[in-house]
């Protein structure tokens, strides 16, 4: 067992964790524990899926059952996961073909998020970029450019604390931004255009074409900050010829917020009420827009400057108030 900081919470993994911050010996007890099952997976049926989660071509890739225990999350022909009742634990029993950093990103990517989602921390599918001592996020589904938006303010010298996974937290001072651990991962293409033959970047595994690239600054610990404005990202394909940011009213902004965030069970009612809450007291506390802007690198730097100007205002305007 080696026991490492997710985010800024405790856990013990007898899997190896090496995307996380490894944790040095600590009197406080861990939030949660994994550990493997010795017996390769082998699926049994299941009388009735509690959900299922499909791609865009209609495959089931996770499904979800309630057990005895707690729960069964499923992603077929690579690993089960039994999970206990209070998220405090997770027993993996991944099919004996599995490859190791294919199931790390299972875990670190897909169940320690939904883990700490069901054990009441607000888990967002977001990039967090530090400009200056606060916190822009930016918002939204898969292929929208998160992470590519990530990178052009990583290459333009700004701090980068996720490109994919943040917990945010409201406190009686703000709302804070926590990255589970720090990332950015990027298509070929992007990576190509943005660190054209820079030879730190290294894809870690290759488990999608998204791999994920080793990067010396983004491997150091980001400290969360305040949360100044929230950037709910626009259709990458609408064909936008100039940067346009313009206020979301709060009711969209949670609905847009919830869509983005990580679940275990959606069917639990006490914990999409908490959900709610937890959603709605952010984008009551924190401006939010919708940003919209060309997809084009030539044009990164004017992109990333009007960003940075509209966020200078906003922060300022928090700050004030």
């Amino acid at each position: 067992m080696a026991d490492y900081l997710l985010g800024d919470m405790p856990i013990t993994s007898a899997l190896p964790l090496s995307l996380l911050r490894p944790r040095r010996a600590s009197p406080i007890a861990p939030i949660l524990t994994v550990t493997r099952v010795p017996r390769p997976m082998r699926p049994r049926a299941v009388r009735a899926w509690r959900h299922q989660w499909q791609d865009d071509a209609k495959r089931t890739v996770i499904s979800l059952a309630r057990t005895r225990s707690g729960y069964l999350l499923r992603f077929p022909r690579q690993c089960d996961f039994a999970i206990s009742a209070d998220a405090g634990r997770i027993d993996a029993r991944p099919h004996r073909r599995v490859a190791p950093e294919f199931l790390e990103h299972l875990l670190a990517d897909q169940v320690l998020p939904r883990c700490l989602a069901q054990r009441g921390e607000l888990v967002v599918h977001a990039a967090g970029i530090a400009l200056g001592p606060d916190i822009a996020l930016f918002v939204g589904e898969s292929g929208r450019g998160k992470s590519t938006l990530a990178g052009l303010f990583f290459r333009a010298g700004r701090t980068l604390l996720s490109d994919d996974c943040l917990i945010l937290r409201p406190t009686p001072e703000a709302v804070r931004a926590v990255p589970t651990y720090p990332s950015l991962r990027l298509r070929p293409d992007s990576a190509d255009a943005l660190f054209p033959g820079d030879t730190a970047l290294a894809p870690l595994s290759s488990y999608s074409d998204k791999p994920r690239f080793s990067i010396p600054d983004v491997s150091r610990p980001a400290a969360g900050g305040r949360v100044s404005a929230v950037y709910f990202l626009g259709d990458a394909d609408a064909g936008c010829a100039d940067v346009r940011i313009s206020p979301m009213a709060r009711a969209t902004a949670c609905i847009r917020l919830m869509e983005q965030c990580f679940q275990l069970d959606i069917l639990d009612r006490d914990a999409v009420k908490r959900l709610l809450g937890l959603a709605g007291e952010v984008v009551a506390r924190v401006p939010t827009f919708t940003l919209d802007y060309p997809r084009d690198f030539g044009r990164a730097a004017e992109l990333v400057a009007g960003i940075e100007r509209h966020f200078a205002g906003v922060a300022g305007d928090s700050s004030a108030a």
